[in-house]
Parts: C-alpha cells; sequence; structure tokens
C-alpha cells in the first residue's frame, strides 16, 4: 500500500475518532432553565385551587410536566398516588401522556458500531504497517537478530 494513502487512512481515522466523541459529549438534551420543581403537596394544592391547566404524565408516571394557567411551565415528581387522577379530573385539569422517546435507529445502529470499526481499522493499518519493511527503524525483527550476532 502506498504511504501516502495510509497516511490519508489514518488521518481520516483520527477525523472519524474526534467527530464521534465530540457528538457523544456535546450532543446532550438541553435543560431548559425556565422550568421550576414543585413539590408534591404543593402540586396538589395548586390543582385544588384551580391554578394548574394541563399536567404532561411521563410513561414512566414518575415526573410530570406541569402548565399553569398563566402559561408557565414547571416539574414535579409525582408520588404514587392512587387518587391522583380522580382529583386532576375532578378539577377539570387536562391531562396528557408524553409519548416515549425514540432515538433515530440510523444513529442508534451508528455509534453502535463506530467504535469496533474504528478498532478493527486501526489494527488493520497497524499490522499492515508492521508487515512492510519500515516498521521499528526500517528492518524486520529476522534481520535484526542476524545483525546481533
Amino acid at each position: 500500500m502506498n504511504k501516502r494513502w495510509r497516511n490519508v487512512g489514518l488521518y481520516v481515522l483520527a477525523v472519524i475518532t474526534v467527530i464521534f466523541i465530540g457528538t457523544s459529549v456535546f450532543d446532550k438534551p438541553s435543560t431548559e432553565s425556565s422550568t421550576k420543581t414543585l413539590r408534591y403537596s404543593d402540586f396538589i394544592e395548586a390543582v385544588q385551587d384551580k391554578e394548574i391547566s394541563r399536567v404532561l404524565i411521563s410513561p414512566d408516571n414518575a415526573t410530570a410536566q406541569v402548565v399553569e394557567n398563566d402559561g408557565s411551565r414547571s416539574e414535579v415528581n409525582l408520588a404514587p398516588d392512587k387518587d391522583l387522577l380522580k382529583i386532576l379530573t375532578e378539577n377539570n385539569v387536562d391531562i396528557a401522556v408524553t409519548p416515549t422517546k425514540l432515538a433515530n435507529p440510523w444513529q442508534q445502529a451508528v455509534s453502535s458500531l463506530i467504535f469496533p470499526v474504528l478498532l478493527i481499522g486501526g489494527l488493520f493499518f497497524l499490522f499492515r504497517r508492521s508487515q512492510s519493511g519500515n516498521a521499528g527503524g526500517g528492518q524486520p525483527c529476522h534481520e535484526f537478530w542476524q545483525k546481533q550476532s
């Protein structure tokens, strides 16, 4: 293999590695700083005082996003309460369950395959380089031992 193409391949491998690491570190969901957290007891009081217009419950029933009458949003950690739905419907609160967010299947496939492909590609280039005559000072191992004696 030509030395120039080998160097190009190593640079491409390095760029792909940097892109992969960059996307895994910097591609995090943005957290909105405008949402505040309510205590569960304050949430129930606000519902009973008719200050809440809508509740978006997460699929795992652990948290809910609360929309107040003035349009502000809050988040509340839900307690295992059997009467929660009854309280919400009695106070005319719109109830919705947010859909689960599934990652793009192509993105999942690429992210799960990128490391093994980079590892195999890197090993391929290293083995190809070691089999050529210029690894470790320009002489293969058998010539090294012959010149020592």
